[in-house]
């Protein structure tokens, strides 16, 4: 998608906005301006700032929102723009993406992840989920309070929050993951580092998924065969999931970027 970002006025506030000449880009651009002035879209935005400056805890303990509040603001986020609201599809997936990220935002502030917890050994993709969520929130608590603290300007922070987007790119992928129900194999698993990319996590869901496509087309996987069908299934749906989320990706970078303001 070869869209441009440009910034253009809203009310009093600067609301960026994607740059096409083409109709259908036009309508686009109109909704996503009205999704970002709409009283859904303010009361998301006081959610992120209400956590953004709150320092996550380590696994199992001393969580910096109640269980209580934490519930409470999952309920919110669950309530806005809701179904039928958001018309263009590529805006929809984007506010899905926003919302199940802030919901990941709020568990991970106030619980751990049952996954974690209730299984002997969890999905990968669910560890390397709750390490990018601590390093997340590590990095955007540490960069709002250095903005307070007059340590860091506006716009070292807008040069910073490029790493933050990046971050919040690879939860998204890890949602989709999650949706389409699919169980990459351990023998392709990443270990979370800040080196993480979303080509990187992809390159080894589709290593581990391609054992299995390929074992289903050459060889006769005998009682097996369901177990396979299903994993080619579910990577199948992946794959739709994904190329939804590419199309969506400069509205979904559009609203982070909205989001992560420190104030500028």
């Amino acid at each position: 998608m070869n869209n441009t970002v440009g910034i253009v006025m809203a009310g009093s506030a600067l609301i960026p906005a994607l740059v096409s000449g083409t109709t259908a880009d036009d309508t686009v651009n109109t909704e996503l301006r009205t999704i970002l002035v709409s009283e859904d879209w303010a009361a998301l935005k006081d959610i992120w700032h209400s956590i953004d400056k709150l320092k996550p805890s380590e696994p199992f303990s001393n969580f910096p929102i109640s269980v209580e509040k934490g519930d409470s603001l999952s309920s919110v986020v669950r309530n806005l723009f809701t179904e039928g609201e958001v018309e263009d599809p590529q805006i929809e997936a984007a506010v899905s993406l926003i919302r199940r990220i802030t919901l990941l935002r709020i568990m991970r502030l106030s619980r751990m992840n049952p996954s974690l917890i209730t299984r002997i050994m969890p999905p990968w993709t669910d560890t390397v989920q709750d390490q990018l969520l601590f390093n997340f929130e590590n990095k955007l608590a540490t960069l709002n309070n250095l903005v307070d603290d007059g340590e860091l300007t506006p716009v070292e922070f807008i040069a910073a929050r490029e790493v933050l987007i990046e971050k919040a790119e690879i939860l998204a992928v890890l949602q989709l993951v999650e949706e389409s129900e699919i169980r990459p194999d351990y023998r392709y698993s990443v270990e979370y580092s800040d080196r993480l990319t979303t080509d990187l996590l992809l390159q080894q869901i589709n290593l581990s998924y391609s054992a299995a496509l390929d074992t289903l087309a050459k060889y006769n996987p005998g009682e097996y065969t369901g177990y396979y069908q299903q994993a080619a299934d579910q990577y199948e749906a992946f794959q739709d999931d994904l190329e939804e989320f590419q199309r969506a990706e400069p509205i979904l970078r559009i609203m982070l970027t909205d989001l992560m303001e420190a104030g500028v």
